[in-house]
C-alpha cells in the first residue's frame, strides 16, 4: 500500500468515527442509503443540498468519496 493509500484509509477512519460519535442516523426517507438525509437533519439543512454537496465531493475526489458513502450506509444505524 502506498502513502497515498494509507492517507486516504485513515482520512476515512476519522471521518466514519466522527459521523458515528456525532450521532448522525440514515433516515428512512432515503434516495440511495439515507447518509446525506442523516447529514442534513443533523446539520438542520435540506437534504438536496447536502445531496448536491455529495456529488460535487465524489467528482473532486475522484470517487474516493463514493467509498465513504457506502461505509456510512454500513456504519450508521437507521433512523
Amino acid at each position: 500500500m502506498t502513502a497515498g493509500g494509507i492517507g486516504i484509509f485513515i482520512v476515512l477512519a476519522v471521518i466514519l468515527v466522527l459521523c458515528y460519535n456525532a450521532g448522525i442516523r440514515r433516515t428512512s426517507d432515503n434516495v440511495l442509503g439515507g447518509v446525506c438525509g442523516g447529514i442534513a437533519r443533523k446539520l438542520n439543512t435540506g437534504a438536496n443540498l447536502v445531496r448536491c454537496l455529495a456529488v460535487l465531493l465524489a467528482i473532486c475526489t475522484g470517487g474516493t468519496s463514493v467509498l465513504l458513502y457506502i461505509l456510512l450506509c454500513i456504519v450508521l444505524p437507521k433512523d
